[in-house]
């Protein structure tokens, strides 16, 4: 009686799983505007409440779930007040002038609302039709939501319309330590999107289908390039060629019926795609020919070498959420297993009578990688084949997608596939596990202890086992069903769940700020110190802060206060901007790579047109040159109007 019930009810289950695989799509809009109607993100904004006003304001000032990341400053110190600026500018158009204290432009961290928009952050229109904190909301969460459901298609294509298969590489891929720590790269996204909207694109017999297929390809496309950071990109792009080869060659019959109605919405998205490029880059031509000039990021040059060890560290990066790593992001893989889907793969297109030219493809790509991150290449192969715009570091992050689609595709076909004996297998696991640990151990020797030794061991392990041998029949599933737990239990808490933007306006500094700003809109503000938390707070307020965050060098004022550019190796760069007050001459000072200290000569106060000094210390309020009146003090945090 008890084993006909628990078939039944296993027989339920593997239908309502259907059934949810199915209304996928309906399910992820239903998630989505749950999430946009709460004014919910995954933004550390709760890291402002650590350094100004502690404790004040109300209480959305801390995460609902989770806890804010300070690695992710890169987001709530310079993307997000950025995007506010732009609200507070209310055009969204080119430029704004609040961000840097002069006209900036929008679409680089901001809000610009054009047609570029539509190829380079088409989620960027919701800022026309909702308010902030939910268009805010709905562009977090809609390239999360919308790379993982692209991923589910991608993957149901690889693995020959498995389901669960599809969810598996969907969540190894978006689910990752990877994506997550690293605020979502679009180039997933766009590459992935592209390849899923012209397989369709193929298939349907609808002409408007086509038409949005063909858009779809043509987005996609123009969002993978303007990603615009060539360390993911072009490495990708040899990936996106593997499969564009495979895609042709696998449905070369249904092409060869296109009609000329086919061809001609393929020459039409071809240049609605190039359109989409061209009017972003003209549009932004300014950022990209400052950007070329700076110091940093702008010269920079790769050959690769000694990189590889980092693609083992997924023994370890599956806990980053959990227990403290330094940089996560910059330590952060996809849980790949590497190199057993790459022996795996490699062993069954060798031995296999037909080639599959996908994997025969990316097998290629790997070898050329491995030798990139390992020994490296000359410099010469390094621009010729473009490789040198990323470092080995980033080309290892491509290195492990690839091993998640090795490892779709050997699933997709276990029966078919040429496997090793126990004892082959078992010593590849073995070696494999090795590695992996021994790559930890190096770069962090404390961070595993011998109990996480040992589970990762063990998982990865039993995972070159299920692969390279004959356990693959049996075991299919429970391997599924332990990489998604493992790839959902390990991404759940990196990003905290927070509501609106009250760790910011709630503060009572920002009441203060926000009168002033109603009163002096055009004002501008320098906040005062070293820290990069004020800059990005003042910013986020709406007000003119001419040391917020430089994505592109404010060359103009610089210049103002270096005549002769004796420190312009220093302020040419992308910088993150501490401003301090000195009764010396002006100078510059590099303290990181994008960092740069401000040392302002009181006589040289005038020269930035600065009204306003927000800080977090009390300042000298007597020197001759200027004369600072303070307006506001309360809870350690500070305000001063310069008197004519």
């Amino acid at each position: 009686m008890w084993n006909t019930e628990q078939k039944h009810i296993i027989k339920k289950a593997g239908v309502l799983y259907k059934k949810l695989f199915e209304l996928r799509w309906a399910i992820a809009g239903i998630l989505l505007v749950f999430l946009v109607a709460n004014r919910y993100h995954g933004e550390s904004l709760a890291a402002y409440d650590r350094m100004i006003q502690p404790g004040m304001g109300n209480e959305y000032v801390e995460p609902i779930f989770g806890e804010e990341r300070a690695i992710r400053s890169d987001e709530f110190l310079v993307e997000t007040p950025n995007k506010l600026a732009s609200v507070a500018d209310g055009e969204f158009g080119k430029y704004n002038e609040i961000a840097r204290g002069t006209k900036t432009l929008n679409a680089i961290n901001g809000v610009y609302i054009g047609y570029a928009t539509l190829g380079r952050s088409p989620f960027q229109y919701a800022y026309k039709i909702m308010g902030a904190e939910y268009a805010y909301s709905f562009c977090w969460y809609a390239p999360i939501i919308l790379c993982f459901m692209v991923a589910l298609e991608f993957f149901f294509i690889l693995s020959r319309r498995n389901p669960l298969l599809a969810v598996t590489g969907a969540c190894l891929e978006v689910a990752s330590p990877f994506y997550l720590w690293w605020g979502f790269p679009g180039f997933l996204l766009g590459a992935q999107g592209a390849i899923v909207c012209a397989y369709y694109f193929i298939y349907v017999k609808s002409g408007i289908k086509k038409i949005l297929c063909g858009a779809g390809v043509a987005v996609s496309f123009a969002n993978y390039v303007l990603t615009l950071y060539p360390a993911w990109v072009v490495p990708m792009g040899y990936v996106i060629l593997c499969l564009l080869i495979w895609l042709f060659h696998e449905n070369w019959p249904a092409i060869k019926k296109f009609r000329k109605r086919d061809w001609g919405i393929v020459a039409a998205m071809a240049v609605f795609a190039g359109t989409l490029v061209c009017s972003y880059l003209w549009t932004n031509q300014e950022y990209i020919q400052a950007i070329m000039q700076t110091r940093y990021p702008g010269e920079r040059i790769s050959t690769g070498g000694l990189s590889i060890q980092k693609l083992f560290l997924y023994s370890q990066s599956y806990l980053y959420a959990y227990r403290e790593i330094g940089n996560a992001s910059e330590a952060s893989v996809i849980l790949n297993f590497f190199p057993v889907p790459t022996i795996a793969a490699g062993w069954h297109w060798v031995k296999s009578e037909k080639k599959d030219w996908l994997t025969g493809g990316l097998l290629a790509v790997m070898l050329f990688f491995f030798i990139y991150v390992t020994t490296g290449i000359p410099t010469i192969l390094a621009k010729i084949t473009f490789l040198g715009m990323s470092a080995g570091i980033r080309v290892v992050d491509i290195m492990g997608i690839i091993q998640v689609y090795f490892l779709i595709i050997l699933l997709a076909d276990a029966g078919q596939k040429k496997l090793f004996s126990l004892t082959l297998g078992g010593a590849v696991s073995l070696l494999t596990v090795g590695a992996s640990l021994l790559c930890s151990k190096i770069y962090d020797p404390n961070y595993l202890s011998w109990k996480w030794m040992l589970v990762s061991g063990i998982l990865i392990f039993t995972v070159g086992m299920i692969l390279l041998t004959d356990f693959r029949y049996r075991f299919q599933k429970y391997l599924c069903y332990g990489l998604i737990f493992i790839s959902v239990a390990g991404s759940i808490y990196i990003r905290p769940i927070s509501k609106g933007f009250d760790a910011v306006t709630s503060k009572p500094v920002s009441q203060k700020i926000q009168q002033i700003r109603k009163e002096e809109p055009d004002s501008k503000w320098i906040a005062y110190g070293r820290t990069m938390y004020l800059p990005g707070f003042t910013l986020a307020n709406g007000v003119p802060t001419i040391n917020s965050t430089n994505t592109y060098p404010n060359l103009e004022l610089w210049r103002k206060l270096d005549p002769a550019g004796n420190y312009e190796d220093i302020y040419n760069r992308y910088a993150h901007v501490s401003v301090e007050f000195t009764e010396e001459d002006t100078s510059f000072e590099l303290l990181y790579t994008d960092s740069i200290l401000l040392k302002l000569s009181y006589k040289d106060f005038r020269k930035t047109g600065v009204k306003y000094i927000v800080s977090l210390e009390e300042l000298a309020s007597d020197q001759e040159e200027t004369e600072l009146e303070e307006i506001y003090n309360e809870y350690g945090t500070y305000i001063y109007q310069v008197r004519d």
